[in-house]
């Protein structure tokens, strides 16, 4: 069994520094359930599920570490921006889009998976990674995520994406 995995701090970090809304804790527990999926599947198909989905929609993947159970990408929301992401329709134009997924690999078969989004008009605000930690230039004008309903969108197609990975993943293994 491979050991439990907790939101790294890096990604703590990016939150807490956010300075977002003020949510109630039924609104932040409701917050945190559409951030978060569980997934009967192996935590090598998440992880590789999920950088193709963020490549497929031209996402920047600025750290991505199998290891450390982390991905942090980035996408300039533009109309000119080819993908299929319809639920960015409330992002301005020109804003950055700044994604932070973590895993937790429950067990050989099953992964939880969160996915915290803010967005900016100054990418340096977003953050980048320097020795292990999330850090930026500036804190202004980043603004946390807090609508359940993108967190749904974008969480359904990451795991329409992982779902037919994991069953070619079975197919492949039946011959």
């Amino acid at each position: 069994m491979k050991p439990r995995h907790l939101l790294p701090i890096a990604a703590l970090l990016t939150i807490v520094n956010c300075g977002g809304p003020q949510l109630t804790p039924e609104q932040a527990n409701g917050l945190r359930q559409a951030q978060t999926r569980n997934l009967e599947v192996p935590y090598e198909t998440v992880f590789k599920g999920c950088l193709g989905y963020l490549q497929d929609n031209y996402y920047e993947l600025a750290q991505a570490s199998k290891d450390s159970y982390f991905i942090h990408a980035t996408k300039l929301k533009s109309k000119n921006t080819p993908g299929l992401e319809a639920f960015w329709a409330g992002v301005k134009n020109n804003d950055y889009i700044g994604l932070n997924i973590t895993f937790d690999a429950i067990d050989d078969q099953n992964t939880i998976m969160r996915v915290n989004i803010t967005t900016t008009r100054d990418k340096g605000s977003i953050g980048f990674m320097y020795g292990g930690m999330v850090s930026s230039k500036s804190k202004k004008d980043v603004k946390p995520i807090v609508d359940p309903d993108i967190y749904k969108a974008f969480n359904d197609g990451l795991t329409r994406e992982i779902m037919k990975r994991h069953l070619s993943n079975q197919m492949r293994q039946k011959k």
